[in-house]
């Protein structure tokens, strides 16, 4: 199952090495006067023109073809506009991390980018865009020699490319470098803490643990106010188990942002551990009604349903949150897993079994539902009977699981129908020649009907698949027969030429 545990950091980065790119200050669009430059440079303020460039970092992808119609509207009404170029550029880079099989997407960002750096050569746009460009393709001594060049010719350089000269230097294994390429772009104030935060959260996590962590996290949140780093701070003290630390800073993001679904499931989560089940059950409602990409719903969906299991105050409606949580998942056998394991910690076989019934109507066709349901029959209740068939019912729906072959035999065999077990036994293991269980219990059904030489042979290969199963086989009742048996003894003193095993 996924653990939807604190998140540190969610950072969106895609590398390839597949493009080359050599800076140059040839032009790829004919420049605009100057005078044009001065108007068109002016359409948006900085505080206008870093909101669009902050919407871009965190766009999902569907949010990418708005953002494309407005800068390049940008364009379309000034050409020249280097703001619109070098967002249009940015814009682009954002597009190709999504999909970076496009690579016409990574060849107009570079234009665009040299041409934002011809139309006004002492405006450092046009060098973040290319440095941008070359970080994103893996090419970080390539970017790091042009900003070496470009601070030799003692072009002037902002936050941008000092941020652009921090995300290169990352390659490097140096987060001293790093830290104080990242201090440098943060005496600008002018820069952006929002497209800051992000590299310098990653560079922190990565060079600090524990009591270390969070008191870097604390020194540099007083240089670097976003809140990203609140989140990445709160996060740290739950990891460390400083819970109540954690939930103080959650509630702080909250008052101001109540709607940030990081904060919501981590405060959520920890209101578990608390055994705060109204506040968890609160906050994942939330995160659920305002989440927008389908992780984050369903984590918030599969916590919802487990915070109601061990709540025990509403069995109907944390039904309903687990089917709902199992129907909406992309990994639906792992939900299920999961909400099944805290069925079984916080509830009765009977409620965990109403579950499985019910699970059966509300998610019909879930071949695994009915699996579980057959274990859960089968050796928590000893109902063989019915075990067998919803074992059957799961290997209709999916006939390719040796476990279920596997599953079905043990019901058989505890009603002592040995053959028929052996059977199935047989077919898990035709199935997946691999399961090491499927294959021990095939030994023991037949030790069970006598066939000594083969008992002693399929033990062998189970042993060698999984060498644990040997310490279950010495007392194994259904093993009883070859214990006396010189050929089982020398599974265990290593003497067989035919099954090597180690002790």
């Amino acid at each position: 199952m996924p653990k939807y545990q604190v998140n540190l950091w969610k950072l969106i980065r895609s590398i390839s090495s597949t493009t080359w790119i050599v800076f140059s200050g040839a032009a790829t669009a004919t420049a605009t006067p100057n005078s044009e430059l001065s108007s068109a440079s002016k359409e948006l303020s900085s505080s206008e023109f870093t909101k669009i460039e902050e919407a871009i970092f965190d766009a999902i992808e569907s949010d990418l073809p708005k953002l494309e119609i407005r800068v390049a509207r940008m364009l379309q009404n000034n050409p020249g506009n280097i703001h619109a170029n070098y967002l249009m550029s940015t814009l682009l880079l954002k597009m190709y991390t999504t999909d970076p099989g496009s690579f016409i997407l990574i060849k107009q960002s570079t234009d665009l980018a040299a041409q934002t750096y011809d139309l006004s050569r002492k405006n450092e746009l046009g060098i973040a865009a290319l440095a941008n460009i070359l970080e994103i393709s893996g090419e970080s001594e390539r970017g790091l020699s042009m900003l070496n060049e470009v601070e030799r010719r003692g072009i002037p350089i902002g936050w941008r490319t000092k941020l652009a000269k921090a995300k290169l230097l990352q390659s490097s294994h140096n987060p001293e470098l790093v830290l104080q390429a990242l201090e440098d772009a943060l005496s600008d104030p002018r820069a952006s803490h929002h497209l800051i935060s992000p590299v310098l959260i990653q560079v922190l996590l990565e060079k600090y643990d524990g009591d270390e962590q969070i008191n870097k996290l604390k020194e540099w949140k007083t240089r670097c106010k976003s809140v990203a780093m609140d989140l990445a701070l709160a996060a740290s003290h739950a990891i460390s188990g400083e819970n109540e630390a954690a939930m103080k800073i959650y509630f702080s993001i909250l008052e101001q942002h109540p709607n940030n679904i990081e904060a919501l499931i981590n405060q959520g989560i920890i209101a578990m551990r608390l055994k705060n089940y109204g506040l968890a059950v609160k906050r994942f409602s939330s995160a659920i009604e305002n989440g927008t990409l389908p992780g984050d719903i369903t984590a918030a969906q599969t916590n919802l349903a487990n915070a109601l299991i061990s709540e025990k105050r509403q069995p109907e409606l944390a039904k309903k949150a687990a089917y709902d949580a199992i129907k909406g998942a992309s990994d639906t056998e792992g939900v299920l897993i999961g909400i099944l394991a805290t069925y079984r910690k916080e509830s009765s076989v009977g409620a965990t079994l109403s579950f499985l019934d019910d699970l059966e109507t509300s998610v019909p066709g879930l071949h695994l539902g009915y699996a579980l349901k057959a274990e859960l029959l089968s050796e928590k209740l000893g109902r063989y009977y019915d075990a067998m068939q919803s074992f059957t019912n799961a290997i209709t729906l999916e006939p390719m699981r040796s476990e279920y072959y596997n599953g079905r035999g043990l019901a058989w065999m505890g009603i002592g129908r040995i053959e028929i077990a052996l059977n199935d036994f047989e077919s898990a293991t035709f199935t997946n020649p691999d399961d090491a269980s499927a294959r021990y219990n095939f030994a023991c059904a037949l030790a069970r009907l006598g066939r000594k030489e083969d008992a002693v042979i399929a033990l062998g290969m189970a042993f060698e698949m999984d060498q644990r199963l040997m310490i279950h086989a010495q007392t194994d009742q259904d093993l009883a027969s070859l214990r006396p048996e010189p050929s089982f003894k020398a599974l265990f003193d290593g003497n067989s030429k035919q099954f090597s095993v180690a002790h």
